[in-house]
């Protein structure tokens, strides 16, 4: 309503005394319009009827094209004790077709400037009486003495049918004037905080019911996301009561008092995914008195999927479709896959405004694997917590055995009762890793009085692979064990004679060791080697012999390691990880160079001392893993801020991508397109070169499948 007629002390007087008695009424503080609901992947209409002053009125209703789901009605009117009422809009009842439906107050505000009294909006769920288009006509919203309504709006959510439409739909409702009159909670204009309102990119359209529209002056509104802002200025026909049709019964001349508008705010969103949050503010009062409803925020439904990741146990997170670009050019997702080996398919999905139920299935032909899972999402929970499983907050995991050579897996997205909702497919490539086989030798330290040595138990390697095979670019991580063993006596270290093994001489105890297993590796295992076989020597160590070091590897690459049994660093065990990291040596990684960060109160997580090399070719300043790792097999995520990398001087560890990807070297674990391999009748060759030539080792013919390239390196054999 216009404002002209109610200045001066008088009528100012006459409103506080109006607002008083309305309050006696019953009334509540006003409040902005709030979050109530959200409904995700749905499809919806509105329609809406104005001058409804008399009390009734016809919705036509049109789009609806589905099962209606769920159908609300809104309405709102004044009380004006000038006009007998009591100050309330106490009309909580009104006839749907002639059905009595009974609403719930959302908000209470001025008459919005047409004098003493007060206002009310209602929401009522009338879903059994909605059954798609039609006329739905509303009787009763002028009830009692004093009352009259402005209009009444429906809102229907239904299903098409067609997935690929849906949208998700956030309601915020209250009763919000632009004129506070000294009514409690109110102030100047329309300020609201809408949250949450989860983006997935794309189009954001924002619709406003607003009651008592006349063609007056009215002000701008701003919508700010904190990344952009869209400001809409007054108009014609913007909340002047002429958007909707009228049942001829309007209070006003020049409006008829109710109005639905749409708004595109796309522009003001920004580039940030996710849970996001929207401020307005404006109608700062002018000439009209306006009462903001219910606004309704829709998003694109789609993307439910946010990423896939294929992960062995480390990988690179990309958005979906920033990963099926990857994959078409080679297969080979940013860290490659290992054929024959464990992996998990760990799906993630955009934040959701509610909780929604969904059914995944991931089928890969190649393996004969089809499953279908069932996932719950809930508000909060965005695709990096999932990853994390941060706050009970979950994706989904399929895990099965890859598949070595090209294959392909196809993941589809549906709603609970099986409707297709999204389908990717996924080019993939699993590379033919060799085996990774330890070979078991007993190490002995010193002699016993009685006879004999003290020797470590080589079969106790067999209990410490566990943790290589779940970081180890392989399909196969065993141990063979050996009859081997290696007799070094201590005693015979002690070169000043003081009694006392110092840092130097059990270094070279331990330098002398490592070589002696090193050479154990002989011309059946190179040949094993070309056969995929890739055999390494590691010693089994007494856990108390002096001394700190837990292990050591012969040479970085080498065939030869050895490790305590036990190796307590931070007070916690170890040894296996002790395994992995020598192991590592002998796959020719190296140290990290760093020993940052430093475990708090020597305990873990953290580093405990620097693994020294000053040649190394780890890029990164600390020992974090920067990527969120995967152990496929116990099904867990591994932090990255509290796990650290396997070449480091830390606990826990786990393997980086940087690591892992270096590793597939010495494995050969060759990408798609690489050197040619046939089937055929070829030489295996060995023997030791020095200054006076070559010594060769017996030359064996073996029919198998290998390189027919010319290979590299810096000597050739010319038959």
């Amino acid at each position: 309503m216009h404002t002209a007629g109610l200045g001066g002390s008088f009528a100012r007087a006459a409103l506080a005394l109006a607002v008083a008695a309305a309050l006696a009424a019953g009334l509540t503080e006003a409040r902005p319009v709030h979050h109530v609901r959200t409904e995700t992947n749905i499809d919806w209409a509105s329609a809406g009827i104005s001058g409804v002053g008399g009390g009734s009125g016809t919705i036509q209703l049109t789009g609806v094209s589905g099962e209606v789901k769920l159908a609300l009605l809104y309405w709102h009117g004044v009380d004006l004790t000038d006009d007998g009422g009591n100050g309330a809009y106490d009309n909580p009842v009104v006839f749907v077709n002639g059905v009595p439906v009974v609403g719930v107050a959302i908000g209470d505000a001025t008459t919005n400037c047409w004098g003493s009294g007060s206002s009310r909006a209602y929401r009522a769920d009338v879903t059994r009486l909605v059954t798609g288009d039609g006329a739905y006509t509303i009787t009763g919203l002028s009830a009692s003495k004093g009352h009259n309504a402005n209009g009444a709006s429906l809102v229907v959510v239904f299903d098409d049918g067609d997935d690929t439409n849906n949208k998700n739909l956030a309601f915020f409702e209250g009763n919000d004037s632009n004129f506070p009159r000294g009514f409690p909670g109110e102030d100047n204009g329309w300020h609201a905080l809408l949250k949450p309102v989860v983006w997935n990119g794309g189009p954001v359209r924002v619709q406003l019911h607003v009651a008592d529209g006349q063609s007056f002056r009215d002000n701008s509104l701003t919508f700010d996301s904190g990344e952009g802002r869209k400001t809409f200025p007054d108009k014609f026909g913007l909340y002047d009561g002429t958007s909707v049709p009228s049942a001829g019964s309007s209070r006003a001349f020049n409006g008829e008092l109710w109005d639905i508008h749409n708004f595109d705010i796309s522009s003001a969103m920004g580039s940030t995914k996710g849970r996001r949050q929207l401020r307005i503010d404006g109608q700062s009062p002018t000439s009209d008195c306006l009462g903001l409803v219910l606004m309704l925020v829709e998003t694109e439904a789609k993307p439910k999927l946010f990423a896939v990741e294929f992960t062995q146990a480390t990988q690179y997170l990309s958005p979906i479709e920033e990963l099926k670009l990857d994959l078409k050019e080679d297969r080979e997702p940013p860290v490659p896959l290992i054929g024959k080996r464990l992996i998990a398919v760990r799906v993630y999905f955009e934040d959701t405004e509610s909780t929604a139920t969904y059914k995944v299935k991931l089928e890969v032909p190649e393996a004969n694997y089809v499953r279908t899972h069932r996932v719950t999402l809930v508000p909060g929970c965005d695709p990096f917590k999932q990853r994390e499983r941060k706050n009970g907050c979950r994706g989904e995991r399929f895990t099965l055995v890859a598949p070595a050579g090209e294959w392909n897996a196809t993941l589809t997205l549906m709603d609970r009762s099986g409707k297709k909702i999204e389908r990717h497919e996924f080019p993939l490539f699993g590379r033919k890793a060799d085996k990774l086989v330890l070979r078991s030798v007993a190490v002995c330290d010193s002699k016993r009085p009685t006879g004999g040595w003290n020797c470590a138990s080589r079969r106790r390697l067999a209990s410490l692979i566990g943790f290589l095979r779940r970081i180890a670019p392989t399909h196969s991580v065993t141990v063979s064990d050996t009859t081997h063993t290696v007799r070094r006596d201590l005693a015979t270290y002690d070169s000043n004679g003081n009694g006392t093994l110092e840092r130097k001489e059990m270094y070279s105890w331990w330098e002398d060791t490592v070589a002696e297993i090193g050479d154990l590796y002989g011309t059946w295992d190179r040949f094993l080697g070309l056969l995929g076989e890739q055999r390494y020597y590691f010693g089994m160590v007494r856990p108390n012999i002096p001394g700190g070091i837990g292990g050591m590897a012969d040479g970085i690459p080498s065939r030869g390691a050895a490790g305590r049994i036990s190796a307590v660093r931070l007070g916690t065990e170890t040894n296996d990880e002790v395994v992995a990291h020598e192991t590592g040596h002998m796959l020719g990684r190296k140290h990290t160079n760093t020993r940052a960060p430093a475990a708090s109160g020597g305990r873990p997580p953290g580093c405990y001392s620097k693994a020294i090399d000053s040649s190394t070719d780890w890029p990164f300043s600390t020992n974090r893993l920067l990527q969120v790792g995967f152990d496929v097999f116990r099904g867990a995520p591994v932090d990255p801020n509290n796990n650290f990398e396997t070449m480091g001087y830390c606990t826990p560890r786990w393997i980086s991508t940087h690591t892992y990807t270096k590793m597939m070297t010495p494995l050969d674990a060759q990408p798609p397109g690489s050197a040619p391999k046939r089937q055929g009748m070829f030489w295996t060759v060995g023997g030791r070169i020095t200054e006076a030539g070559v010594a060769f080792a017996p030359l064996f013919t073996r029919e198998l499948t290998g390189s027919d390239g010319a290979g590299s390196g810096t000597h050739r054999i010319g038959v």
